[in-house]
């Protein structure tokens, strides 16, 4: 499904343009980061007001496949996470693969009754603000966030009526996280009673996705004017963001903040930003796209 221009808070849409008045300064290509894909990025530079890039909608989910936001993303690939008796790396690789229609699973330990999956953070412990899973569940199941000195608090309480439904957490104040637990028991601690194609006291927790998030949605934009030159203004017009920075840089790795762009949000048409003859090779427009309820999953 494509995603309409008109739906602003979803999307980053952005052209540059020149008007005959100014010196025009040959841009010799441009990245976009951390979008990949979207419209042809090229329209963002083509001088034409009709055609534009706009971004992958980070809100409305790309950011689940996307490492730069998921911090959990591929961790049980890296036989990090563990489960009920000690089940295989493999049957739970697809727990944070970035694709929600991958299903890993955690088994039942007959002695104990219960069932759970441990899924870390790699890098460390974050505040985290969001939380993403999607799976199949058996009634009484929990997912808790695991903190840096051990401590857990369950963030959500799952069962067969979220089965395969996308359950977005949002979190406020959740410091220190360094992981995340799912874990279920059996109505009476023991394994009693039957289980057959999902019916009965079934506790096989299935796992189609986990995923973490510890920093805002971003788009950003890197022009390549091919050598050093002096910019005195960037002319643009540019749709679906709350605020921005413009950087500049002449080497392509140290980047400067030149200016805010946040005058310009839901401003639609054609803008100016006066930098006043800042020497650079590379210039870089980072957009903060909106959080507004009921453009985020919520």
């Amino acid at each position: 499904m494509k995603t309409k221009i008109v739906t602003l808070l979803l999307c980053l849409r952005i052209s540059f343009i020149y008007p005959a008045s100014f010196i025009r300064l040959p841009i010799k290509s441009v990245a976009p980061w951390p979008s990949s894909s979207g419209t042809n990025v090229s329209m963002a530079i083509d001088s034409s007001l009709t055609s534009a890039w706009i971004s992958n909608p980070c809100r409305t989910g790309a950011w689940i496949g996307n490492p730069e936001f998921n911090l959990l993303f591929g961790v049980c690939t890296s036989q990090l996470c563990t489960s009920t008796c000690n089940s295989s790396v493999s049957s739970l690789a697809g727990a944070t693969d970035g694709k929600t229609g991958t299903p890993s699973y955690a088994t039942m330990n007959d002695g104990i009754g219960s069932t759970w999956a441990k899924i870390p953070i790699a890098t460390g412990s974050y505040n985290i603000m969001k939380v993403y899973t999607r799976g199949a569940w058996p009634w009484n199941t929990t997912l808790s966030l695991i903190r840096s000195d051990g401590s857990q608090r369950v963030i959500s309480n799952l069962n067969p009526l979220v089965t395969y439904k996308d359950v977005n957490i949002n979190l406020t104040n959740e410091a220190n996280v360094k992981g995340f637990v799912f874990h279920t028991d059996t109505r009476d601690g023991i394994m009693r009673g039957y289980c057959y194609a999902g019916i009965g006291d079934c506790k096989t927790i299935n796992i189609f996705e986990l995923a973490a998030r510890a920093k805002d949605c971003y788009e950003q934009l890197t022009l390549d004017l091919g050598n050093v030159n002096y910019v005195n203004r960037l002319l643009f017009q540019s749709s679906g963001f709350v605020g921005g920075t413009v950087y500049s840089s002449i080497d392509g790795q140290n980047f400067f903040n030149r200016s805010s762009l946040s005058q310009f949000a839901s401003k639609n048409t054609q803008q100016t930003l006066i930098l006043g003859n800042v020497a650079a090779r590379y210039v870089r427009f980072r957009y903060v796209t909106s959080a507004a309820a009921g453009h985020d999953w919520d």
